[in-house]
């Protein structure tokens, strides 16, 4: 560019005068950092303005349809109904003179160096009627601003009122003006763009949203090696037609919004890039890109520094120990949540046609049932004492709660039978408050136990369920050949009942004695456990993302190997999408001087929510009071539950994935009685796999919770607390507590029962499989026996990387979403 020429002449200069004093060269050296800077800050700035004179032709010459916009850091990205792609800055603090490209109410081309206090008509080639040619400026070798009115072909000097060349190092920095755009705002209200012009004039641009061809989850690089197929799901809206261009030799074919590429066996290293061309019924087009780094050997990374755990996953050795626990979470972790953005009906509950005032002491049950009434339809007291809404799972409704404390339970509303739960089938549904602490829902007495002696028989105050039975769940599919770890699919007997964005349960349950001990292994078997008499018993959720035949490939990796001969089957799961809480606090008066299985009062009165057969769906932002027990995330997949906070007295247990695929749980807080912690921490129940447990922190008179009956595959990643055996969980018929591929990466104990700790134990309550440990310090020397843990690397040392989901995420995407970075 001649701004470089221009200042690598003038530091040239300095270097012939490099004989004088330490001090001046100092001074010589601040210099030309400066003029370095300046160099910078005015190539952003004429990128900037000739990007802004783009923007303008397009929104008042042209007048094109805006199809998405996208918050930048100084301004917007507009996508435009061309397939193209514009920006626009509302302010540039760059010092100098800078010129600001405009267009008049005449449609004429026009052009400011005093900051918008003035403008002047341009002259050239692009006076009217050519007033498509969009004008550009640059600056010259010797610093002044020139600019060209026929596309670069030509460029003249840009001269003052006195005729004098304009110098881009005169003047000083202006904040906030430089651009055409002096202020840009989205009303989410209206779905109108506000735009106001350095000139003092309005515009108010429609978006039009409702057309959109989205590809989920690929990078601004995939990486691909010859004759590999990948595949991703495509979000899509409105579309008539598509269109694809690709390379010579690449096979690139889209349906049913699943996009599959393959790559030629004899394909090159290089960069390809395939581009997609959606066109609405309006003749609207959207133009995604999928672009690709062609590596034509599969190489080994050179990862100096990292942990061997990491090397050997990321270059996929025999020695690997590690799965991949990147895909846990709602959509993969790789989107933001946000139930008001989700375009939802919100129905406010204290609306007067339901009657609900917060901070009035008084139950605010009924109306939460008239809205819930409203949103969903009659409810009905159904066999279980539950209150019982219709199934709807596209109800796209948001309930909300403004601030204040709403009673949602007391005494006054139980019955002869007992306390009511309410249960809520429903997808597309979202609760939500005006913040943690800020919006409080109140449990005002305790949920009455179906019996007494069974410790945990009181109903959750909430369910957000979908109602149907495991053992409903129909076969689709039996599959005909093993698959190891890590692979995304499975060949079946028939794919004819099974189609591209389904949900599936990937089922296997086996008592053979043979079976058992290959799931057991190196342990024995004791007869008395359950899993020796009912079986191995594998639940694994997972979404189709593309049939071949009769192979069925997913959108996440298998977490246990399939063994044919075990007999596995594919079956139907009915669940619900999208279903939420968010912003808000759930409160009770649990116990005081908490007893572990004390009574019914002590492990369950206080349950003020579930989370059942759902996905994609989440918890955040959440606070819990006093409760026995804060959140179970049953039977589900890909739910996220996150940013929540644990106060008040102690209670059972804190959050649990429990028989669900890829739970993630991340940044929770236990503070409940002054830093103990609830007696069981988050953690994993019955036959969950593929959990992540992300920085949380939970008290120190506490430790993980893995509740036994077959959970597996859990990462504990990032997470401090207390390290007490005594308090995970489990009965001694329902051992182990955990089977394999547990790993601990990055822990932090802050109090620990046992310096010499054992995994598989001789008392019949305490049996976990081998883990792979990464990375454990403690408050005291802790120490583990290698026979019974499968890895023991960095110990009392933090390991590289430090986070072990973050690390695979950014693997796999190429970054670690804006939305997990900021939990940190």
């Amino acid at each position: 560019m001649h701004i470089t020429r221009h200042i690598a002449r003038i530091v040239s200069s300095f270097v012939l005068v490099m004989t004088c004093s330490c001090e001046e060269l100092s001074r010589i050296e601040s210099q030309i950092e400066d003029l370095e800077n300046r160099v910078d800050n005015l190539e952003t700035a004429i990128s900037t303005i000739n990007n802004n004179a783009i923007s303008a032709k397009a929104l008042l010459l042209e007048k094109t349809a805006i199809l998405g916009v996208t918050k930048t850091e100084q301004g917007y990205t507009l996508d435009l109904s061309d397939g193209t792609t514009i920006e626009i800055v509302d302010g540039l603090n760059i010092a100098g003179i800078m010129p600001i490209i405009g267009i008049d109410k005449n449609l004429n081309w026009i052009v400011s160096f005093d900051n918008g206090a003035s403008f002047e008509k341009i002259e050239g080639h692009i006076t009217r009627p050519e007033a498509a040619i969009t004008p550009m400026v640059r600056v010259n070798e010797d610093g002044y601003w020139e600019m060209s009115t026929d596309k670069g072909s030509t460029w003249i000097l840009i001269r003052d009122h006195n005729k004098r060349p304009i110098s881009a190092a005169d003047g000083k920095e202006v904040a906030g003006i430089n651009t055409f755009f002096t202020s840009i705002s989205m009303n989410e209200e209206t779905g109108h763009l506000d735009i106001t012009l350095a000139d003092g004039r309005s515009l108010t641009v429609n978006v039009e949203e409702s057309f959109y061809f989205n590809i989920v989850g690929h990078s601004e690089k995939e990486a691909i090696f010859p004759g590999e197929t990948v595949g991703f799901s495509v979000e899509s809206n409105e579309v008539a037609e598509v269109a694809i261009v690709a390379p010579d030799g690449w096979e690139v074919t889209y349906a049913d919004d699943v996009l599959t590429i393959s790559s030629p066996d004899t394909a090159v290293e290089g960069v390809y890039e395939i581009s997609l061309i959606a066109v609405s019924n309006k003749g609207y087009i959207r133009n995604p890109k999928v672009i690709f780094t062609m590596k034509a050997v599969q190489e080994e990374e050179e990862l100096k520094g990292y942990v061997k755990e990491w090397q050997d996953f990321i270059n996929g050795r025999e020695s690997n120990v590690l799965l991949d626990f990147s895909y846990a979470g709602y959509r993969h972790g790789e989107e933001p949540q946000d139930a008001f953005k989700l375009g939802y009906t919100v129905y406010m509950v204290t609306n007067p046609k339901y009657g609900a005032i917060p901070d009035d002491g008084q139950s605010d049950r009924e109306a939460f049932i008239k809205v819930l009434t409203d949103a969903l339809g009659e409810p009905k007291i159904d066999a279980n004492n539950c209150i019982s809404f219709p199934n709807k799972p596209n109800a796209n409704a948001v309930i909300y709660f403004p601030e204040g404390e709403y009673i949602l339970h007391d005494t006054t509303d139980d019955n002869i039978k007992g306390s009511q739960s309410i249960l809520i089938q429903a997808g597309h549904f979202a609760i939500k408050g005006d913040g943690r602490g800020k919006t409080v829902l109140v449990m005002g007495a305790p949920m009455q136990p179906t019996d007494p002696l069974v410790l945990y028989s009181s109903p959750d105050m909430i369910q957000l369920k979908h109602n149907s039975t495991y053992s409903s769940y129909p076969i689709q599919a039996i599959v005909t050949e093993d698959a190891a770890k890590g692979k995304f699919s499975v060949k079946v007997s028939s794919a004819a009942s099974l189609n591209v964005g389904d949900w599936v349960c990937l089922h296997m349950k086996n008592n053979d004695e043979e079976v058992v001990a290959a799931e057991l292994y190196p342990y024995e078997v004791n007869a008395n456990w359950e899993i020796a008499k009912s079986g191995v018993e594998v639940i694994d959720y997972h979404q189709i993302r593309q049939i071949k035949g009769n192979e069925v490939i997913f959108h996440e990796p298998l977490h246990h190997e399939v063994v044919a001969d075990a007999i596995w089957e594919i079956k139907k799961y009915p669940h619900y999408e999208y279903v939420c809480v968010e912003d808000l606090t759930f409160k009770g008066y649990a116990k005081a001087d908490f007893v572990h299985h004390g009574s019914w009062m002590d492990d369950g009165a206080y349950k003020p929510l579930s989370m059942n057969r759902v996905t994609d769906s989440w918890i955040r932002r959440v606070g819990f009071e006093s409760v026995s027990e804060a959140c179970s995330i049953i039977n589900s997949a890909n739910v996220s539950a996150y940013d929540i906070e644990m106060t008040g007295v102690r209670g059972h247990a804190a959050v649990r994935s429990q028989a669900s695929s890829r739970v993630l749980i991340a940044a929770t807080k236990d503070l409940t009685s002054d830093g103990e912690g609830n007696w069981h921490g988050v953690g994993v129940s019955r036959n969950s796999i593929g959990t992540v447990l992300w920085r949380n922190t939970w008290g120190d008179d506490s430790c993980f919770e893995s509740h036994a009956t077959q959970p597996r595959a859990t990462l504990i990643d990032c997470c401090t607390g207390g390290w007490h055996r005594s308090h995970q969980g489990g009965d001694s018929n329902l051992a182990p507590h955990h089977l394999a591929d547990l790993t601990i990466w990055n822990f932090k104990a802050t109090e620990v029962s046992e310096t010499d700790f054992i995994w598989w134990g001789s008392e019949a309550w305490w049996k976990f499989m081998p883990p792979v440990i990464v990375g454990f310090q403690s408050t005291e020397p802790v120490t583990f026996k290698p026979e019974d843990t499968k890895v023991i690397s960095s110990h009392n040392s933090i390991p590289d990387p430090e986070s072990l989901y973050e690390a695979q995420l950014q693997h796999r995407l190429g970054y670690v979403p804006a939305w997990l970075n900021a939990l940190k």
